[in-house]
């Protein structure tokens, strides 16, 4: 009977010893270097044609960042952020531009950090400047040639069944010009990002976390 006591006592020690040593736990200042670039989701459309100024939006984080092997930016991770300029689209300077900023994270476990951070890059046939951060509708100069060049080729067709060579040269000209002047007069496309697209999140600043994690004791 005392063998057996001794057994369970022993197996008690054992058992609370490796409790402690799994279950230690340490906390520790983390730091997200600057240029560190986020992965996430948007969840708010935004359009240069009704997107203002301030206006809010939220992306929600779609890979973890690990620091030392520790996981300080999990998945599910809200950003918040606001649209800081809107450049709508013209008719001499067409392409729409828009800048956006991230002010603050929410981390799973209900801790807001601030932080400074812009776009890097995203899906969708915008452009991103890579310096400022500013994304850019795409431009119009292809399709604009595209209906020039259809234009003059019409004008050159009609010409030169009405006038032979030298009314097809006309017709071109006169084509083209009409062309012209119709893509001077249109405004440039705006710029649509949908909810669902991939964004791309560049640190401008180093971002400090304080985490917890379990630590094996020797």
């Amino acid at each position: 009977m005392k063998a057996q006591i001794n057994i369970l006592a022993y197996c008690l020690i054992s058992i609370l010893g490796l409790g402690s040593l799994i279950f230690s736990q340490t906390i520790k200042t983390l730091t997200v270097p600057q240029g560190t670039k986020i992965l996430a989701e948007l969840e708010t459309t935004l359009n240069s044609r009704t997107s203002r100024q301030h206006d809010r939006f939220s992306a929600t984080v779609t890979e973890s960042i690990f620091v030392e092997g520790i996981e300080v930016i999990p998945i599910g991770t809200s950003l918040m952020g606001k649209v800081v300029r809107v450049k709508k689209a013209g008719r001499i300077k067409r392409r729409a531009e828009m800048n956006l900023e991230y002010e603050s994270l929410l981390l799973p476990n209900g801790v807001t950090k601030s932080i400074v951070a812009v776009q890097s890059d995203l899906d969708g046939k915008e452009q991103v400047g890579h310096k400022e951060g500013t994304i850019r509708a795409e431009s119009s100069r292809k399709r604009d040639a595209i209906g020039i060049g259809g234009r003059s080729a019409s004008g050159a067709a009609l010409g030169g069944i009405t006038r032979g060579r030298k009314g097809a040269a006309i017709g071109a000209l006169t084509g083209g010009l009409v062309g012209l002047l119709g893509s001077m007069t249109r405004k440039g496309e705006p710029i649509e990002i949908p909810a669902g697209t991939r964004m791309v999140i560049r640190l401008e600043q180093p971002l400090e976390i304080l985490s917890s994690f379990h630590k094996v004791n020797q």
